[in-house]
């Protein structure tokens, strides 16, 4: 019997070390499955500044080439080689990655001096050393926080990671070295304006060289990531006929027009200024949080000028203010206008998306196009009707300016409960739940099977359950 017992304890035991989460512990390097900007130097980037002792120079004033698809700085002089990469994808954010595969080889007089800089984050940067046995990263007052022991300039490719966390005035960063977390601390405060990764170089004595060679640099930019809302309270999708439109004051005058047309309805300003479109009804309701959601496909004008805006009182005390123009999408912020570029103009639908989070006194709105993260605003106070409105400016008589929506959706949300990616259109299924119960049941009778034991009851021999 206490045989028995102790198997099953055991199995026990094992189940609920397979079932509960791992304790705290080093951080893990973030699972990147899209980089926003990738140098793999088939070629020598055109997006690249060389520097010579923090001055001005050309590639080969510093021995720097691309072979075979790495860049390769060789320095064999004690002054500081270094590259900057630019890129429109290397933007200023607040949280970011950056990953460097290298090797370093030396003779070991050199002692070669091995830097990262990352210039990304606002009012903070990265500066990383990487010795022979050590690897630092450098902390607010100046010194260095370093893990010692390793082997990062042993003459083999090695990947470097740095994740970084900004916010509420500070900025944390992670250092990995193939995977493996090597150091954590704050970051020193930078109020550099351009953003750019450098690397440095340095022979700690002339004359012996050391050889950086670099695979590739990748820079991720961490942001906010679109929710699947499971319901829309407001959804008109065009299905019917024009008449059928609840609470839409529609344009009916010479120059302006608005029908549906195969499920799409159809605006169009020929006129000089704007046509409003005001959309009211009982399902767009004062709330929180909320999000907003249109599909449509804007023509402007041959003349600079031309607009569509999407304007929403649903938050209550806020309002979202954006504007759709060629090539940009732009938001209103309690001072000013924030942005974001995009070749809307393109002859195609496509697919705006604002999430509004109201909290603490303020609302903050995270605006996604087909998916992908734009900008960040924070919204006006505004507390006028809860109303949808649509917009459609011309610049000047004779010229059409035309919006085709595929439909528009709201509903107020609480995001903290909704899962991210991709939101499916009206009609089609929600992705599945993930099924943790049937995952939970079956490590639970792995475990018990591994003691060798069913457990029966009394009552009823022939029925057997699975303690979990």
């Amino acid at each position: 019997m206490k045989k028995l017992i102790s198997a099953i304890m055991a199995a026990l035991t094992l189940s609920l070390c397979l079932c509960a989460p791992t304790s705290a512990a080093d951080p893990k390097p973030t699972n990147v499955k899209k980089w926003d900007y990738i140098e793999n130097f088939d070629k020598m980037p055109g997006s690249i500044v060389f520097n010579k002792a923090n001055k001005p120079c050309q590639a080969e004033d510093i021995s720097t080439s691309v072979e075979s698809g790495h860049l390769v700085m060789k320095n064999s002089e004690a002054v500081e080689y270094a590259v900057k990469l630019f890129d429109d994808k290397v933007v200023k954010c607040d949280n970011y990655i950056i990953e460097v595969k290298y090797k370093l080889t030396a003779t070991a007089a050199a002692n070669t001096a091995f830097q990262v800089f990352g210039y990304l984050s606002n009012g903070f940067r990265i500066h990383s050393q990487i010795g022979k046995d050590l690897i630092r990263l450098r902390k607010p007052d100046g010194t260095f926080e370093e893990t010692k022991g390793v082997t990062p300039q042993d003459g083999e490719y090695h990947t470097l990671r740095y994740e970084v966390k900004a916010g509420e005035g500070k900025a944390t960063g992670s250092v990995f070295l193939d995977g493996k977390h090597m150091v954590t601390c704050d970051l020193q405060a930078n109020g550099t304006k351009d953003a750019f990764v450098q690397i440095v170089t340095k022979a700690n004595k002339a004359g012996e060289e050391g050889v950086l060679s670099i695979d590739y640099v990748k820079v991720k930019k961490i942001v906010p990531e679109q929710h699947i809302v499971p319901e829309w309270s407001f959804e008109e999708t065009f299905d019917g006929a024009i008449d059928s439109l609840t609470g839409w004051n529609l344009p009916a005058e010479e120059g302006r027009s608005a029908e549906i047309s195969d499920g799409i309805l159809v605006i169009k300003n020929s006129k000089k200024g704007e046509v409003v479109i005001n959309i009211q009804n009982e399902k767009i309701a004062k709330t929180g949080s909320f999000a907003l959601e249109m599909k449509a496909r804007p023509t402007f004008t041959p003349t600079a000028g031309s607009r569509v805006s999407l304007i929403s009182f649903m938050g209550e005390g806020f309002r979202i203010h954006s504007q759709i123009k060629e090539g940009i999408v732009s938001a209103q912020n309690t001072d000013s206008w924030s942005s974001g570029n995009f070749a809307n103009n393109d002859g195609k639908f496509h697919l705006y998306r604002y999430e509004v989070t109201i909290a603490g006194g303020k609302a903050v709105c995270n605006v996604f196009v087909d998916g992908e993260y734009l900008f960040t605003s924070e919204m006006n106070p505004n507390d006028g009707n809860s109303i949808h409105k649509l917009v459609l400016n011309t610049p000047a008589d004779g010229e059409e300016a035309k919006l085709e929506v595929d439909y528009i959706r709201s509903a107020a949300v609480d995001f903290s409960k909704l899962k991210t990616g991709a939101q499916p259109e009206p009609g089609k299924p929600l992705p599945p739940a993930p099924d943790t119960g049937s995952a939970v049941l079956a490590v639970s009778v792995i475990a018990v099977a591994a003691a060798g034991v069913l457990i029966g009851t009394k009552k009823r021999r022939n029925d057997y359950f699975l303690c979990s």
